[in-house]
């Protein structure tokens, strides 16, 4: 099984947001600040990251084996499904999209009284992420404030700062 990223999240922060978290005016730290976001977000989020959930709207293709009747999508959460073709005797072919529903879990089974075709390998593009009113989204957020802090002042609380982080993201990490 492999998830690549078709079309990365939008950052769930602002530079601005940092820079105010961080109490800094100066925009001499500006192009650094803005990349220790894009890492710390990284870190979190989507196939990259150790939590194995989207927060940001990410387009995303799961390349796998042949589908069981139920199949759960990796990455929750699951918002729409772009395509699901499957391979069988030397080429890649379509499913209709009429064949087969999404559940707000993020399983995808077809519908009732069918089957999925016979096939030798599947892929699924989707759109996993959590909606921008999502309260989970400010844990999100918060953490990656703190992440960014960590490798931007590199002071003596880290280690209670990673705790910090763990703290906020364990209640939404998934384990497959």
């Amino acid at each position: 099984m492999t998830v690549r990223v078709i079309e990365p999240p939008p950052a769930l922060v602002t530079l601005e947001e940092v820079k105010t978290f961080l109490r800094i005016s100066d925009p001499d730290a500006d192009s650094v600040i803005a990349s220790l976001i894009v890492a710390a977000q990284a870190e979190f989020d989507g196939p990259s990251g150790w939590v194995g959930r989207c927060f940001g709207a990410q387009k995303l293709e799961w390349s796998t084996g042949p589908l069981g009747d139920e199949v759960w999508v990796p990455y929750p959460e699951l918002t729409s499904v772009s395509s699901i073709q499957f391979y069988r005797d030397g080429q890649w072919l379509t499913i209709d999209d009429a064949t087969y529903e999404k559940d707000a879990t993020g399983f995808l089974r077809p519908i009732s009284g069918t089957a999925w075709p016979p096939m030798t390998a599947a892929r699924v593009v989707y759109v996993a992420g959590m909606p921008p009113g999502d309260p989970r989204r400010e844990q999100v957020k918060t953490a990656i404030f703190f992440h960014v802090k960590i490798h931007f002042d590199d002071g003596d609380h880290n280690d209670r700062l990673r705790d910090v982080i763990a703290t906020l993201l364990a209640p939404l990490r998934v384990f497959s």
